[in-house]
């Protein structure tokens, strides 16, 4: 009796498990052999749907598959044709019971041993929740008796992908071994006129934003090769400069730092100068900052008493450049020499030494 069921894989299994409804239900071209070429359960046991199986040559979902826009005739690349063809799968079904020729009792262990590997395929592992896209992954079978998935590490990882097959039906297999290449940051040294924010240092979604504190366009590269550093330019240096003239030579100046946003600059009065030093913090960057609050200290004359015994000639009272002729009226201490000597605060009179009354 021929089967009459309009799918077409209700037939292949039907076929299968059925040995005497085999009347050349399929038209293939092994539907005129008496026997087939080969054993039905030996390479197509695990097809439970021949005719939707995209893994087996022959069918139309395999030629969308490998060879779309090809004729099914021209499908004979080596590098994809898989060992299982749809048409040897199935022709035992075509042959009539008689044209079998190997007995009732032989149909029957062979219908009891498909009846056990249709059982066995249907234990199958499933594909796991991935959280990254690390993997580039080929799911030929996840039936357990016949697993075969291949990985690789995708762009931008690094490592060897291992896949370790379920141990129970419904459970996922595992994926595992390629990590993430990354960038590393570049010293701080050569952060510090950026501001940055790394988002990711991951290569494949390498995300580094940088604006200048400064002047200037903060450019961020990305490293070349894993551990490197990723690179940062475009900033002008966020600092301000020295520019000394003369008028700073009452003041003793610290530079700890000049930087904006790690301003460490002090001064003092020099001596000769008087006042309270003050560092005027530039408001640029790259310009310069300013020292006030010194004045050189200024004596006064030095007082009658003592301008009695001397004959003086002044040409500057500021200390920093004092400058006062003194000479003896009558002798001079034995062994020195007449002198003036600077004030030490502004309107203190000068002294005079070193002659006899």
């Amino acid at each position: 009796t021929a089967l009459t069921s309009s799918d077409p894989n209700r037939k292949a299994a039907q076929c299968l498990m059925n040995a005497t409804k085999r009347d050349g239900t399929f038209t293939f071209a092994e539907c005129k052999k008496d026997k087939p070429e080969k054993d039905e359960t030996q390479n197509c046991g695990n097809h439970l749907k021949p005719l939707e199986d995209a893994d087996m040559a022959g069918t139309g979902p395999y030629e969308e598959k490998y060879y779309k826009g090809y004729p099914m005739g021209n499908a004979t690349n080596p590098d994809h044709l898989p060992a299982v063809n749809v048409k040897a799968c199935v022709a035992p079904c075509c042959i009539k019971a008689a044209a079998a020729g190997e007995g009732k009792q032989r149909v029957a262990r062979r219908n009891a041993a498909n009846l056990t590997d249709i059982h066995n395929l249907k234990e199958k592992c499933i594909t796991p929740n991935r959280t990254d896209d690390g993997y580039i992954v080929y799911e030929g079978s996840l039936f357990i008796k016949h697993f075969h998935v291949q990985a690789q590490c995708a762009e931008g990882y690094k490592g060897k992908a291992m896949i370790t097959p379920c141990s129970k039906s419904g459970q996922p297999y595992k994926i595992s071994g390629c990590t993430p290449k990354l960038c590393l940051t570049p010293p701080e040294l050569e952060k510090q006129d950026y501001q940055v924010s790394e988002h990711s240092l991951e290569m494949r979604f390498f995300s580094v934003m940088a604006q200048c504190k400064g002047l200037g366009k903060a450019v961020v590269k990305q490293c070349k090769s894993d551990m490197e550093p990723y690179v940062i330019f475009g900033c002008l240096p966020f600092t301000c400069t020295t520019n000394k003239t003369s008028a700073d030579d009452g003041y003793q100046v610290f530079e700890a730092s000049k930087r904006l946003d790690s301003w460490d600059v002090t001064a003092t009065c020099a001596p000769g100068f008087e006042g309270t030093a003050k560092v005027n913090k530039c408001e640029k960057p790259l310009t310069a900052y300013t020292l006030s609050g010194c004045s050189p200290i200024k004596c006064a004359m030095a007082v009658h008493e003592e301008l009695r015994d001397y004959d003086v000639t002044v040409t500057d009272m500021h200390v920093p450049t004092f400058s006062v002729d003194v000479k003896c009226k009558g002798v001079a201490e034995a062994g020195v020499v007449p002198a003036a000597v600077p004030c030490f605060k502004s309107n203190e009179p000068f002294k005079l030494k070193n002659c006899k009354p």
